[in-house]
């Protein structure tokens, strides 16, 4: 069966936007329009579409590009069941099919894209039950460079045996190169993530990048080199990278090198933390990350070189070949500076963008910038899925949208005076920062619970100050210290003060009052519906925008009482272990609607700090940003190590502690911790001051050791702070890491409990017969790692509480672990 005549008529349109120069924009528009017609033929399912009058305008075209682009993103980052996206699938076909309505089918695109970036989003880890570390001996190809962090250097290795591998080695010890062949004795790790909804781990991109292992060895030997094209032109980018850094060293101080090269390459290891912070802060940390606009300026400053250079050649400029030098020679060169900073996904982003400029532009199309935009992000994500959850691409990707959302409609103004014409830059970049800043604070507020009040402001001085003037001549500078350190002297000196400038910048706008301004942590569908409200605003008219607002102010609100109603304990003692592996992190939630939190975690063995990634994400996800008390049992890393970040992310009243740690003159993680709660204005109270009963609302929380007094010549574990909760009949023992001789201390005062967490992990050496006897629990619960490095809990243990008959909750095998306790003395 032939095409219908309709159908003809807009395939004609497609081969004639093709032949004819048309706009990218026309093109795309008239395919569609072809498809959902070709979608009516009565042989197909969609019978009776044709009838339907498809979209042929360029405008509404971008839009739904980037709206599906946009559907597709938000459905890989939903962890719906497959089968409800397949219903999702079926849901849209309806929608496109049977519905006779235009806006009926965009809502059926959309929802097309969201479910089937929901059937390829985020998956179940990989293994049914936690796996053991294991020591072998591995072959394998490094896949990118060992790049140094820290005192370490990590690769990316493709091995036969586990795949794609994460390796970390001491500095020094693995120096190799992408293409090389490499051996190694390594200590084998899972990537195992963090399980605590509704936020998500980290370390799951690894596992969507199909790296579910990390390796550490002492010490990698290279064995041989299967160096393809793209390995040397790495290999030559490493060694480039290294002569640029070197360069800036010598020819600038130290503190001005370190930001050069945090500034070219999103270096941040020479800057230290407070410069860090404070970039954070005011909304500037996109200036020491590699964006898109670093290979917009060198793709803007070679193509300027190359064009003058290009048309003083008569042969080329005769035939007027310079603009087509400029736009194809400085492709090759931005390519190796992607490769000089890692390959970030913004920087591959912007990169694939400008070749799609190029060669639309080589071709006589019109290559609007939404449109190259959309489809540069849906091919990336395409190709490769996990880059979809890409912090990195994501924030390029709004951003750049943002800036070129009303390019096209927005005509430059004629004017002729400097004066206007300096007010209308100004006007301009005051413009494109304020959507900018809009359009990525939902992002920004969902992955950090914060977003820079001063960002507008801060960027429209710092990004020209860091783009046009201390990025241009940091690159230069580096290039002429490689070719003469005499030339670069009065250059990096010019440098040297403008990266001072931009620095100082940011130190002053941290010292702003309300310079960040917390938010509570949205959730995704409420990030959603605020992008779409701020997406809707652009674009409406006036009329429609106070409706759009009220609309989605009504949704967000009505999201944040659901979530406020589902994580309120309604008037019971709910104690919750959060999954932050090999540590403990216990949330206790009062009746009254105050929190507790024993325990903040801490990392081990190099590992992210589950303070930071889970601890205050986890409190600001579920709206628990005031805690009443936070309670240290023992200065111990994988307790304490989390408390820093929990200070300074949340307001904390009280501070309990043994003071074992002040005793002791340990500093550290517990130093840290004491300084921040200080800062912060908790009340510091220790276990002399503790010792008995604290009446909180209905719960009764008891202090039973270290009592009276707190001994610093007893171990840690057995000084460890012991908490009992009395709640109506139903009670709740929290004994920290108490050991056996702790336990043979406290027998005399314990008495029967409902639910007991289990001492230091569910060790051999906790949780004795006699222990148990006396406290009787009902269910027990355990925090360690998974897998834990120290095999807890101990399957001795384990039998002890099956020989019980105590069901037994692991954070290892189950994630994060509620049990709420009941006035009644029933829990569930």
């Amino acid at each position: 069966m032939g095409l219908n005549p309709y159908v003809r008529v807009r395939v004609s349109q497609v081969k004639q936007g093709f032949t004819r120069g048309g706009s990218l924009s026309r093109v795309l528009s008239a395919a569609m329009a072809a498809a959902v017609a070709a979608a009516g033929r009565p042989s197909e399912i969609c019978e009776g579409s044709a009838r339907h009058a498809p979209w042929s305008a360029p405008r509404t075209m971008r839009w739904m590009v980037a709206a599906t682009v946009a559907a597709w993103v938000l459905g890989s980052g939903l962890p719906l069941a497959g089968e409800v996206a397949a219903a999702g699938l079926l849901l849209s076909l309806a929608l496109v099919c049977l519905l006779p309505r235009a806006w009926t089918v965009s809502l059926g695109v959309l929802l097309a894209a969201m479910s089937a970036g929901a059937l390829r989003g985020p998956t179940e880890p990989w293994w049914t039950a936690p796996p053991k570390p294991v020591a072998l001996s591995i072959e394998g190809r490094v896949l990118r460079g060992c790049d140094g962090h820290g005192e370490f250097v990590r690769c990316v290795v493709a091995t036969e045996a586990m795949g794609t591998v994460s390796l970390r080695a001491p500095i020094g010890r693995c120096e190799a190169a992408p293409g090389d062949r490499i051996t190694a004795i390594v200590s084998a790790k899972p990537v195992v993530p963090w399980r605590n909804p509704p936020i998500e781990d980290p370390s799951m991109q690894s596992l969507r990048r199909g790296v579910a292992w990390r390796l550490e060895t002492a010490r990698c030997v290279v064995t041989g080199r299967e160096a393809g094209a793209l390995d040397l032109l790495r290999r030559e980018a490493r060694r480039a990278r290294r002569s640029v850094d070197s360069a800036l060293r010598r020819s600038l101080p130290a503190d001005g090198a370190a930001r050069a090269v945090a500034l070219l390459f999103g270096d941040e290891r020479g800057l230290d933390e407070a410069t860090v912070e404070a970039f954070r802060e005011t909304g500037l940390a996109h200036l020491l990350a590699v964006s898109g606009a670093h290979v917009a300026v060198v793709l803007r400053a070679t193509g300027a070189a190359v064009l003058w250079l290009c048309n003083r050649l008569r042969w080329l400029a005769a035939r007027g070949l310079g603009w087509r030098c400029a736009r194809v020679l400085p492709l090759p060169l931005a390519g190796f500076f992607v490769m000089m900073t890692g390959e970030s996904p913004a920087s591959v982003r912007a990169l694939v963008s400008g070749v799609a400029v190029a060669l639309l532009s080589l071709w006589g199309r019109r290559a609007r910038a939404l449109d190259v935009l959309a489809l540069t992000v849906l091919s990336m994500a395409l190709i490769e899925p996990a880059l979809t959850h890409d912090l990195g691409l994501q924030l390029s990707a709004v951003a750049t949208a943002a800036l070129v959302a009303r390019a096209d409609v927005e005509a430059a103004p004629k004017i002729t005076q400097w004066s206007k014409i300096a007010l209308a830059w100004v006007l301009g970049a005051l413009r494109a920062t304020v959507r900018v800043g809009l359009a990525v604070s939902p992002l920004l507020a969902l992955r950090f619970g914060r977003a820079p009040a001063l960002a507008t402001l801060a960027n429209l001085v710092a990004a020209p100050l860091a783009e046009l003037v201390a990025l241009p001549l940091s690159l230069v500078t580096a290039v002429v210290a490689m070719l003469s350190p005499t030339l670069a002297s009065p250059l990096a000196w010019v440098t040297g003060h403008s990266l001072s400038a931009l620095f100082s910048l940011a130190a002053w706008a941290q010292r702003v009052p309300l310079a960040s301004t917390a938010w509570t942590t949205p959730t995704a569908a409420q990030a959603a519906v605020a992008t779409a409200a701020l997406v809707a605003f652009a674009t409406l008219r006036w009329r429609a925008r106070a409706a759009v607002v009220v609309a989605a102010a009504a949704a967000i609100a009505s999201m944040e009482g659901r979530l406020r109603s589902e994580q309120s304990a309604h008037g019971e003692l709910r104690v919750t272990a959060l999954d932050v592996g090999q540590g403990d992190a216990i949330v206790v939630d009062l009746p009254d609607g105050r929190s507790m939190l024993i325990d903040a975690g801490g990392a081990l063995h190099g590992e992210a700090d589950p303070g930071a990634t889970v601890v205050v994400p986890w409190l600001r996800a579920t709206r628990r940003t005031e805690l009443a008390v936070v309670a240290l049992t023992h200065p111990h890393p994988d307790h304490g190590g989390g408390l820093r970040a929990v200070f300074e992310g949340v307001t904390v009243r009280e501070f309990w502690e043994t003071g074992q740690g002040g005793a002791l003159a340990m500093g550290g993680f517990y130093r840290e911790a004491v300084t921040a709660a200080q800062r912060r204005g908790a009340m510091r109270r220790e276990a002399a001051a503790l010792c008995g009963a604290h009446p909180m609302g209905a719960v009764t929380v008891t202090v039973l050791a270290p009592c009276p007094t707190m001994n610093p010549e007893v171990a840690p574990n057995d000084a460890s702070l012991v908490l009992r909760l009395d709640h109506g009949r139903a009670s709740a023992l929290l004994p920290g890491d108490l050991e056996a001789a702790g336990e043979r201390a406290l027998l005399s005062r314990l008495a029967p409990v409902t639910l007991l967490k289990v001492g230091h992990h569910g060790s051999r050496t906790s949780s004795t017969e006699a222990f148990l006897g006396a406290l009787r629990p009902q269910v027990a619960l355990v925090s360690s790692g998974h897998p834990s490095p120290f095999n807890h809990p101990h399957p001795v243990v384990v039998e002890r509480f099956a020989r019980r008959g105590v069901p037994l909750r692991r954070t290892d095998w189950e994630g994060m672990v509620a049990v709420t306790l009941r006035r009644d003395g029933g829990y569930e």
